[in-house]
């Protein structure tokens, strides 16, 4: 391709816009040509505060602009009708997760996609921050030699206490919380972390599920009772053997943290959603995994110093900050993953997030959500209960 940049619009001025506009104009590769919501005056408010053309509508959007990606940023109920209408245009789309809430819509837009030779990469995108990159590194490097199991937490702490009908954005846009929790925690959070797996362990082969709605009455002051998912687990089989646990909810504290457990140690991140978050490994050998079975070893600073068992940082692998620190109480890029699609399309590569790999995402999201309903979810080589053969 002879461009230098490509141009990009956002369908979806809503809370999450902020997060956008924060690092998009750092990436020199995308050239922000417009912006719109079905809303217009929130779309007015991004033309107001970032200097950034808004239009009537996404139909306007892509009719009066030479688009090469569109950023679909609005609710998931809306996500099917505006990647359709970027693809009957020889748009590539970026979409916020899930791309859609049926997978089924997901099947089908994705056979769109590649019948046009077009890009529908998913977020999150964190799987290309630096501390995701330098874990990759080392499982794959062999730092903890053959890898075994791995536990991900994607605990968002107990957000309906929390009061959300307080939480605005940059620009006073309210936090969604009838969407959010209608969306459900699983299909808004698990991708943030089995990303991460799948990169690592290759493909899931098999899903072991269970969800449930533990507060259907969640904010019931604000809105009706809501009977989404608010926890779910998953036990995923990967094509290379390894077992990975998922745990997503919004009813325990806080916790976003990965171990990958292999045969020569553990390596850990504590927070996945900060993308500088240091990983750090623990060396598995004879006489400290004995030790660490001792309490008056384990519970004492200075033998736990004697004994080697304090943890090790990974040396990272460098990038340039992009953020501020403690941006929105987060350390996260979300503008990674369509600087990776842009780089892609100009220099003819596949992007990390292609089609395949982000419909895998989207697809072991939708089967433990949907454990809930209890029901056998078909797929073309069938499933077992609520064991879920992935094709």
């Amino acid at each position: 391709m002879s461009k230098r940049k490509l141009n990009v619009g956002i369908v979806g001025c809503g809370f999450v816009v902020d997060y956008y506009m924060d690092t998009i104009f750092n990436y020199k590769q995308l050239n922000l040509v417009g912006v719109t919501d079905i809303i217009n005056e929130r779309s007015d408010k991004v033309n107001e505060h970032y200097k950034v053309p808004a239009f009537k509508s996404a139909k306007e959007l892509v009719e009066k602009t030479d688009l090469d990606i569109l950023i679909n940023l609005t609710d998931p109920h809306n996500h099917f009708e505006v990647t359709k209408l970027a693809f009957d245009n020889g748009i590539h789309v970026y979409s916020e997760k899930p791309i859609t809430m049926d997978i089924e819509e997901i099947r089908g837009l994705y056979k769109m996609a590649d019948e046009k030779n077009l890009y529908l990469s998913t977020a999150p995108c964190n799987l290309l921050s630096p501390a995701a990159q330098t874990l990759l590194k080392a499982v794959k490097g062999g730092k903890i030699g053959q890898a075994r199991v791995a536990y991900a937490e994607m605990d968002d702490g107990p957000v309906h206490l929390m009061n959300p009908e307080r939480w605005k954005s940059k620009m006073g846009v309210s936090w969604p919380i009838k969407d959010e929790f209608e969306v459900g925690c699983t299909l808004e959070h698990i991708g943030y972390v089995s990303s991460w797996l799948i990169a690592m362990f290759g493909r899931v082969k098999e899903i072991t599920a269970f969800s449930d709605c533990l507060d259907s009455h969640k904010c019931s002051d604000l809105i009706d009772p809501i009977n989404s998912p608010d926890f779910s687990i998953a036990i995923l089989k990967h094509e290379s053997g390894v077992v990975s646990r998922v745990t997503s909810g919004i009813m325990a504290p806080k916790n976003r943290s990965l171990q990958v457990v292999g045969d020569k140690g553990v390596l850990s991140v504590e927070d996945t959603w900060d993308n500088y978050c240091p990983v750090k490994f623990e060396e598995y050998t004879s006489l400290k995994l004995k030790a660490k079975r001792k309490t008056y070893i384990s519970k004492n600073p200075l033998f736990r110093l004697l004994f080697g068992l304090r943890k090790k940082t990974i040396t990272p692998i460098k990038r340039k900050r992009s953020l501020n620190p403690f941006h929105n109480n987060m350390e996260m890029d979300f503008c990674l993953g369509i600087a990776n699609l842009a780089d892609a399309i100009l220099n003819d590569t596949k992007p990390t997030f292609d089609n395949e790999f982000s419909f895998h995402i989207n697809e072991v999201s939708l089967h433990t959500q949907y454990a809930l309903n209890k029901a056998a979810v078909k797929l073309s080589d069938g499933i077992k209960a609520n064991k879920i053969k992935i094709s």
